[in-house]
């Protein structure tokens, strides 16, 4: 059986803990316990990565495609 649980630390109390042990009464369990990732705060935490996102931010380049004009330019980039 394998179950996962997403919880907030304050969630994390003795009724959980039992709850667990009434539902895998007799087993073995393997616990991993990892926290949240801030998918912000990792790009930005490698200099290369931060570097370009902050010059793609601050780019004045900016393209406006139709339907067809996006496709169009995606046929021509493709062969």
């Amino acid at each position: 059986m394998k179950a996962i649980y997403t919880l907030k630390e304050k969630e994390v109390d003795i009724n959980f803990i039992n709850s667990l042990k009434a539902l895998f009464k007799g087993k073995t369990v393997h616990i991993t316990i990892t926290d949240e990732a801030d998918e912000t705060s990792y790009l930005l935490g490698n200099k290369a990565n931060r570097d370009h996102i902050m010059s793609n931010l601050t780019s004045t380049e900016k393209k406006v495609f139709t339907d067809k004009g996006f496709d169009t330019l995606v046929d021509q980039l493709s062969k």
